[in-house]
C-alpha cells in the first residue's frame, strides 16, 4: 500500500463501499446454506437497480436494437419490427466496414451527434452543434471528464469544486482522487431539498481559503433526494 498513489487510497465510493462488500458475504452464505439468517435474500437497494430487483423489465425497442447492431442477420427475423431494421441498417451505415467493431471519431459517430443535436433544439428550442457535442461511455466517465479540465494541479491550493449534500458518491469520490478541494453545501432538508443562496454564499466564501472554487455540481434532479430543480424559480431562496 506505501507505493499506491495516496488519492486513490483517500477515495471513498460508498455504492461500492463496505456495505456493499458484506451484502456479498451474507449473499454467498445464504446461497451455500451456511447461515442462520432470519431472511433467504438480501435485496439491494443501494443504486437503485431495477432489474436486478426482478420489478422492471428490459425496454424491448432498446434491446432489439442493440441485438440488430451487434449481430446483423437478426434484422432479417420477422420478430424485429420494420423501423428498428431501419435504424440498424442507418447506423451500420456510417460505422467503418458496417460493423459496430469498428473505430469511431473521438467524439463519437458524427450520425449519431447529428441526431442528439435536432433533439436539443426540439426540446428546448436552442441551436445545437454536432461539433460541440462528445459522445462518452455513460455519466460517470462524462463527468470525470469535465472535472479533470477543472483542475489546476497545485498542491498548496487546489481546485476546489461544490458539491451538494447529500450527493451522489460519485463526486467526491472523483474529487479524491484528482486531490481537489471537496466545497460542501447543504440542501434545505426543510424545503424539501431546495437550493439555498445564502447557503451557496457561505459555503463559496468559507472554501477561498483552503481552494481556488472552480465549479459547482448541481444534480438535478437529485441523487439521492428526488428533488426537481428550477421547476419553479421560487424553489431557490
Amino acid at each position: 500500500m506505501a507505493n499506491i498513489n495516496p488519492r486513490v487510497i483517500k477515495v471513498e465510493y460508498a455504492v461500492r463501499g463496505p456495505i456493499v462488500i458484506r451484502a456479498g458475504e451474507i449473499e454467498k452464505q445464504i446461497k451455500e446454506g451456511q447461515h442462520n439468517f432470519p431472511f433467504d435474500r438480501v435485496i439491494r437497494a443501494n443504486i437503485g437497480d431495477c432489474h436486478a430487483s426482478g420489478n422492471q423489465v428490459p425496454v424491448t425497442y432498446i434491446r432489439q436494437f442493440l441485438a440488430g447492431c451487434t449481430y446483423p442477420p437478426l434484422i432479417d427475423s420477422s420478430d424485429f419490427p420494420s423501423d428498428i431494421k431501419q435504424k440498424v441498417q442507418r447506423l451500420l451505415s456510417v460505422c467503418g466496414g458496417k460493423s459496430l467493431g469498428s473505430y469511431t471519431e473521438s467524439q463519437g459517430l458524427i450520425t449519431v451527434r447529428e441526431d442528439i443535436a435536432k433533439y436539443i433544439q426540439e426540446r428546448d428550442g436552442y441551436p445545437s452543434n454536432p461539433s460541440d457535442i462528445y459522445l462518452c461511455n455513460g455519466a460517470s466517465d462524462g463527468i470525470k471528464t469535465v472535472i479533470k479540465l477543472l483542475m489546476n494541479n497545485d498542491p498548496k491550493k487546489p481546485s476546489g469544486i461544490m458539491i451538494p449534500v447529500p450527493q451522489y458518491p460519485l463526486y467526491s469520490a472523483t474529487l479524491s482522487e484528482y486531490g481537489a478541494h471537496q466545497i460542501e453545501y447543504y440542501l434545505d432538508e426543510d424545503n424539501n431539498w431546495a437550493l439555498n443562496i445564502d447557503e451557496l454564499e457561505r459555503a463559496l466564501n468559507q472554501s477561498k481559503e483552503h481552494c481556488v472554487p472552480r465549479g459547482i455540481v448541481i444534480i438535478n434532479p437529485g441523487n439521492p433526494t428526488g428533488k426537481i430543480i428550477f421547476s419553479n424559480r421560487n424553489e431557490i431562496d
